[in-house]
C-alpha cells in the first residue's frame, strides 16, 4: 500500500531508494517529465525529511521537492513539489476530492497557462489532463476552474499543475499536491 503523504515511487513498483536526491531525480524524471533535469543537493529539515531543488537548466525556474524516510524499510518517499509561480490554494495536500475538483490559487507562466493533471497512485496515466490561466510576463493572478476526472480505482493520487518553457517545450517547473479520492 502507498503510504498515505508519499505521492512517489509507488508502492506497486519494487522501486525505492536509499539516498534523497536520487528519489528526486526518478521523481523528476519518471513521474513528472524534466528531461535532464540540475538536481541539487539535499537540504535536510530533520534527520527524516528534507528538500532537493530541481531546475531544468542552470538558469531556471526551482521546483522544490520535499522528501521523507518512510516506511520499514526507512526508504526516501516524495511528498510532494512546489514552485513558486504555481500556488495551488485548493485543493489543499491530503484533502479528499470528488469529481468535479475544484482548482484555484495563483499563477504566472507563458501566455497564462498551466498544464493540470490528476493522476491516481500506480499509474502515470492521468485521469484528468486540463488547463487553468491565471497571470503572465511574470505577474502572478488568480485561477479557479472546475476540472472534472475519470472516477479512479485508487484512493489516493496527486494534483499536478506543470509550466512548459517556450523553447522546446520542456517541461520548465511543477507543483504536486497529494490528494485522497472520496466517494461520490
Amino acid at each position: 500500500m502507498q503510504p498515505g503523504t508519499a505521492v512517489w515511487p509507488f508502492a506497486s513498483s519494487s522501486t525505492r531508494f536509499s539516498d534523497p536526491v536520487k528519489a528526486v531525480r526518478g521523481f523528476a524524471t519518471t513521474y513528472l517529465g524534466f528531461v535532464d533535469p540540475i538536481v541539487g543537493r539535499f537540504r535536510p529539515g530533520d534527520v527524516r525529511s528534507g528538500e532537493v531543488i530541481v531546475r531544468p537548466t542552470s538558469s531556471g525556474p526551482e521546483t522544490t521537492v520535499t522528501v521523507r524516510k518512510l516506511g520499514p524499510d526507512d526508504t526516501w518517499w516524495v511528498l510532494a513539489a512546489s514552485a513558486p509561480s504555481l500556488g495551488l490554494e485548493s485543493p489543499s495536500a491530503l484533502t479528499s476530492i470528488t469529481s468535479p475538483v475544484t482548482l484555484s490559487g495563483t499563477s504566472t507562466a507563458f501566455e497564462g497557462t498551466v498544464s493540470v493533471e490528476i493522476r491516481e497512485d500506480g499509474t502515470l496515466t492521468p485521469v484528468a489532463t486540463d488547463f487553468v490561466t491565471g497571470g503572465a510576463n511574470g505577474e502572478m493572478g488568480p485561477f479557479s476552474k472546475a476540472i472534472s476526472f475519470s472516477t479512479p480505482t485508487a484512493t489516493s493520487g496527486s494534483v499536478i499543475l506543470k509550466t512548459f518553457g517556450t523553447e522546446n517545450n520542456v517541461l520548465w517547473e511543477a507543483t504536486v499536491v497529494r490528494v485522497q479520492f472520496a466517494t461520490p
